[in-house]
């Protein structure tokens, strides 16, 4: 599965060794992450396209 947030208090959070370790790099990439992840950005991005009439 994906990285996820386990917490949802903020406070849990509030150390530089947690959030520095949460953004480290997979040591093994997963496809159906990348591609899961990529799709859930492109739904949200496609909300803000406007069509314009020329």
């Amino acid at each position: 599965m994906g990285k996820s947030l386990t917490e949802s208090d903020p406070k849990d959070y509030d150390n530089k060794t947690d959030l520095l370790s949460f953004n480290q790099i997979d040591e093994k990439p997963n496809p159906q992450n990348h591609l899961e992840s990529k799709g859930i950005l492109l739904q949200l991005f496609s909300r803000f396209i406007v069509t314009v009439q020329i």
